[in-house]
């Protein structure tokens, strides 16, 4: 069928056929308009009311070949244009459509799109009944959706939070952000996606109520969650308001920084706290700590002058050198203590053996050990050169030894080492009067003492752990109350070489 049956040959719609006439007035009232292409003569021909219904003939466009359409196509257009036509003849397309522009004489555009249907004679490709729509209406929105479309991703793009749209149900129905912000997918992954399965249950179920709650009262909802990637933790804040019946539209904003900034106030808030309170704590020991030996040593002074006895004298200086030492040792935990707050105690590595280390050690004490306590002092059966700071180890063990010593009355102490792999481990054990369990967990605190009446600051313990994990090492306790405490004292990875066995 070609458009000779629709149209007579002056290019009008033929009157005769009543059908005929009320398809051609439907098609014109769409804004379709038909032309056709003869392919054995190479015409075209082109019904009066084309121009007409295409809105054309008001751009002062008329024409009778589709050359000599060319001049009256965009140029942009131009070039598709001629193509489109040339490799439907060529390849025998038998169907296509295209879209293009008409540009009138006096200015004006005209948005057209043609759809052709290819006919055939005698089983080969005779012609062409093209069919041009006035699309310009259609492309207008399409422009007037993409200047929106455009602003609104420049306003996204601007924006640091992202923009997720959910249902009822907790499916993503979209999802836009920035460039620049990390959203972990990317939006085409996300859509039409069930949120649960990048949510943890907990942070779903957040979200299920929230969104629920908001779409049944159409109130904004605000909540703070987590979110663990890559073995890092975000915090991210949603701000939930209703979108359409069933929909929710969420701005979410990472406040990781405002999270983890509020957390280091608190932290910060904590330590000063607890400064102060050690600070008070510390002043109030203090005071009394130092004043014991000092009146002790004061008073004591004050007596020899005048005491004629020999023994009573040598029993007063005795006294008067027993609290020298402790009023120094109080010193030295006050530097020590305040040396490691400030970061100045430096480490000095150097080789030494073992066995040499821990007869120091045990030399230095022997002569305090109490009346009727056996000394005990254990070594490996091979020689050892360990890599290590000797006087801060011996710092340690001999704050353990103190320690022993003030607590052990009867039994035994034992000062000993051992090596298990290339780990050496210090000890010291007596049959002193123990530690409560209760305590085992707190006797590292500063200023903790297990009896108030006893002599001492409560810092020892606390200077020992703390040598110690400065040195890469720990420290341990062990006690059962009324028998006795083990405390251990582990080096790491601290041996150079191994000697053959002693003997």
């Amino acid at each position: 069928m070609t458009l000779n049956n629709f149209y007579d040959q002056n290019g009008d719609p033929k009157r005769s056929n009543e059908n005929i006439e009320k398809i051609i007035s439907v098609l014109a009232a769409h804004g379709i308009a038909l032309w056709e292409y003869d392919i054995p003569t190479g015409s075209c021909f082109f019904p009066n009311e084309y121009f007409q219904i295409l809105g054309i003939d008001k751009l002062g466009i008329s024409f009778s070949t589709i050359e000599e359409s060319y001049p009256f196509i965009h140029p942009d257009d131009l070039e598709a244009y001629i193509n489109f036509y040339q490799k439907a003849l060529r390849t025998g397309t038998r169907q296509a459509s295209l879209s293009y522009r008409y540009i009138g004489k006096r200015g004006g555009i005209v948005w057209a799109e043609d759809h052709f249907v290819a006919h055939e004679k005698d089983g080969k490709l005779d012609g062409l009944i093209v069919y041009t729509i006035n699309i310009t209406e259609r492309k207008q929105k399409e422009l007037q959706l993409n200047i929106i479309q455009n602003k609104s991703k420049r306003i996204v793009e601007a924006m640091p939070s992202l923009i997720f749209i959910f249902d009822r149900n907790f499916f993503f129905v979209d999802a836009m952000a920035s460039s620049h912000t990390n959203i972990f997918h990317s939006p085409d992954s996300l859509r039409g996606a069930d949120a649960r399965l990048f949510y943890s249950p907990e942070v779903s179920e957040l979200f299920i109520s929230n969104i629920e709650e908001c779409l049944d009262t159409g109130e904004l909802r605000e909540i703070e969650y987590p979110l663990k990637n890559g073995g890092n933790t975000f915090y991210y804040q949603a701000r939930i308001a209703p979108y359409s019946p069933n929909q929710v539209v969420a701005v979410i904003d990472d406040i990781t920084l405002r999270v983890l900034r509020s957390q280091e106030l608190l932290k910060a808030k904590l330590k000063a706290e607890e400064s102060d309170r050690m600070k008070d704590l510390f002043l109030a020991s203090m005071s009394h700590e130092i004043r014991t030996p000092l009146n002790a040593i004061v008073g004591f002074s004050e007596l020899i002058p005048i005491t004629a006895e020999p023994e009573e004298r040598d029993e007063y200086l005795n006294i008067i050198r027993s609290n020298c030492t402790l009023l120094l040792q109080l010193i030295d935990d006050v530097l020590d203590l305040a040396r490691i707050e400030a970061g100045k105690e430096e480490l000095h590595i150097q080789s030494l053996s073992l066995d040499t280390l821990i007869d120091n050690i045990a030399t230095i004490h022997r002569s305090k050990i109490p009346h009727g306590v056996h000394f005990v002092v254990e070594r490996p059966t091979k020689s050892y050169i360990i890599a290590t700071d000797a006087n801060r180890i011996t710092q340690v063990m001999n704050n353990l030894l103190s320690n022993a010593i003030k607590n052990t009355m009867e039994g035994s102490i034992t000062l000993g080492v051992e090596v298990k792999g290339d780990t050496p481990r210090f000890y010291v054990t007596d049959t002193g009067c123990g530690i409560p369990q209760n305590k085992l967990e707190s006797i590292f605190e500063r200023f903790e003492k297990l009896d108030e009446f006893k002599q001492g600051t409560g810092l020892g313990l606390s200077i020992c752990r703390e040598l110690m994990e400065r040195m890469g090492g720990r420290i341990e306790v062990s006690s059962t109350l009324g028998k006795g405490s083990t405390f251990s004292a582990y080096l790491p990875h601290s041996i150079d070489l191994q000697s053959p066995e002693k003997g």
